[in-house]
């Protein structure tokens, strides 16, 4: 069961409104970003960023909805975030000198070399809406986060043009 928020969707505001203007939109998106971060964070792509999964609650915040097509990715004991930079050490590394070595500041707390979360958490389903959809799902190629970013994108142009694609 969905609970019910009266200001409907984005995609209702998006085809009553057309154009939702800078300020509307920045708001609508700066929300947006935080919980898709939430997500990421906690190891889950969305895969179906659209409008119509962006509710308005009776307060004007974004509730994001239907997670369906998401998909979760066990987490790991260190956190999914590029690591701190050094302060003040000038190894190996910053000199200029190759090393065979991964940088100390390329490591984890348990000393493991540390990699990106797209080479870690990829899939290559083939799901969402078709207009929302990143190239790297159509072309069938593994993807991570980065293809929430892509409907983000997509979803942004929309709410700063009032061009809506049609599905």
């Amino acid at each position: 069961m969905q609970d019910f928020h009266p200001g409907g969707d984005l995609a209702t505001q998006l085809a009553r409104w057309g154009r939702l203007g800078r300020d509307r939109a920045r708001f609508y998106a700066a929300e947006i970003v935080e919980g898709v971060e939430g997500l990421h964070a906690a190891g889950v792509i969305y895969r179906d960023l659209k409008p119509e999964n962006i509710l308005i609650a009776a307060d004007g915040h974004i509730v994001l909805t239907d997670f369906g097509l998401s998909k979760e990715f066990p987490r790991r004991n260190s956190p999914l975030t590029a690591p701190p930079t050094p302060s003040g050490f000038r190894g190996d590394f910053t000199a200029g000198t190759p090393t065979a070595a991964t940088p100390h500041w390329m490591k984890s707390e348990a000393g493991k070399d540390w990699a990106p979360p797209a080479q870690l958490d990829t899939t290559s389903t083939f799901c969402g809406t078709a207009e929302y959809l990143a190239p790297e799902v159509i072309q069938g190629q593994p993807y991570s986060y980065e293809v929430d970013w892509w409907s983000f994108g997509t979803m942004l142009y929309e709410m700063l043009t009032g061009i809506v694609s049609v599905q």
